[in-house]
């Protein structure tokens, strides 16, 4: 990844949004971003900017789930690489200010994102950069993971319900969220989402003591309701 002092010297624009589309753009992020109470490393409390070859991202994590939005940048823009950090708190607090019906602007710089609304009363909305690098090289992470051979996982994978709840958000167009699991022993679930949403979720290890119950394949437990086809009514 680049570091959070790679920035771009001069204002970037990210792009012009209507206010739901900003939301679109950030909110699958900020759902993975750990609260300031609950963080036990200050830099798990950050969204990550980052622009490379054309595209911007925004990539948050608590070490338990992680999520990449991503949008690309307006042809007229120079060509540049640049990152910087941004406290998630401060950048839910502007969202909630942000109309759906706002038309606006995004621009990045290193210091800090700018949204700029353009409909109605023009007003400026300045997050500044956190002088903290990202906790999580993500790009690395991520390379690592979706490289590793595709293998058919037999044994099932648990996972926390609020943790899905938090890719709801990712959701846009109608498009449905997509659950591949990676190989190796509590490897983490790939989650995207068209082409514009990429996480993962690492799967809940499950401690509970093995008994005659808890042996038994839940999926055993169905079959009943699922009646075997009758060969006589396919014959026909």
């Amino acid at each position: 990844m680049l570091p959070a002092t790679c920035s771009p010297p001069a204002p970037i624009t990210i792009g012009h949004f209507a206010g739901h589309e900003l939301h679109s753009l950030f909110n699958p992020v900020l759902a993975h971003a750990s609260t300031e109470m609950a963080a036990r490393v200050p830099g798990l409390t950050l969204i990550s900017c980052e622009i490379e070859h054309g595209v911007f991202y925004a990539v948050a994590t608590d070490r338990y789930t992680l999520g990449i939005s991503r949008h690309p940048l307006p042809d007229d823009q120079p060509p540049t690489n640049g990152s910087i950090t941004v406290p998630a708190a401060t950048l839910r607090r502007v969202l909630a200010a942000v109309r759906r019906r706002d038309q606006l602007v995004l621009s990045m710089a290193m210091d800090g994102l700018t949204i700029t609304l353009t409909s109605e009363s023009p007003l400026t909305f300045h997050i500044s950069a956190s002088p903290m690098d990202f906790f999580i090289p993500w790009r690395t992470l991520m390379g690592s993971k979706l490289r590793m051979p595709a293998a058919v996982q037999a044994a099932p994978v648990s996972m926390a319900p609020s943790m899905l709840a938090r890719f709801a958000s990712a959701v846009r167009d109608g498009l449905p969220l997509e659950f591949r699991h990676l190989q190796g022993k509590y490897a983490p679930v790939l989650v995207t989402c068209g082409t514009h949403f990429a996480g993962l979720l690492m799967p809940v290890r499950n401690n509970t003591p093995t008994t005659a119950e808890t042996s038994v394949n839940p999926l055993d437990t169905w079959l009943s309701a699922f009646p075997a086809p009758d060969p006589d009514s396919q014959a026909a």
